[in-house]
């Protein structure tokens, strides 16, 4: 799979920090440095953000590890079953632009446009300044994540809790609650 690459657009950067990610949320690496992959996540309520980070791949491996391996076969299997990885790739190598509204307008697991969605979260792979367009960037529905927050384990939520707990410092239940967010660091 041949990756394409454009500038990091703006619907990617941090309102916090008024432009673009330049640390990881974990373990604050330079992620503008060649070899830094890393991925963004945000988090809107309405158009709204309400949430952010950027984290490299190493800390997200690290934290993955932590992750109950049922919790991580469950969430695979619902994602497997609802995400067509080959069409979108296919259909990313037909675009004369950077048409990324294609992948945000909508949810990926749910097909919900994000327009009915009261919440949902937007994640994209990058590298340096650059971000991959290929099967991400992609948008997951406030439905998609509460579905797969139900099949997660205990420990699986807990950790997740701890993980926004540190990195955002909002309460473990902001996690765990009817309209939650949990990170898609799997």
């Amino acid at each position: 799979m041949t990756r394409r690459w454009v500038p990091i657009p703006q619907k990617f950067h941090s309102l916090y920090h008024e432009g673009p990610f330049t640390r990881c949320v974990d373990c604050n690496r330079d992620l503008h440095a060649d070899d830094c992959t890393y991925s963004i996540e945000r988090v809107f309520r309405g158009t709204e953000p309400i949430c952010e980070m950027a984290i490299c791949l190493a800390c997200r491996d690290r934290i993955v590890e932590e992750l109950s391996q049922e919790s991580l076969m469950r969430i695979n299997a619902f994602v497997d079953e609802r995400f067509d990885v080959d069409m979108r790739y296919q259909a990313t190598q037909s675009w004369a632009g950077n048409d990324l509204d294609k992948w945000l307008d909508h949810c990926a697991l749910l097909k919900i446009p994000a327009t009915e969605c009261k919440e949902y979260q937007i994640a994209a792979l990058c590298r340096g300044k650059l971000m991959s367009i290929d099967v991400l960037p992609i948008m997951i529905s406030g439905q998609a994540a509460e579905e797969m927050q139900r099949l997660m384990s205990k420990k699986t939520r807990d950790r997740l809790g701890e993980m926004v707990q540190e990195f955002f410092g909002m309460p473990s239940e902001f996690a765990d609650g009817p309209d939650s967010y949990s990170p898609m660091i799997w």
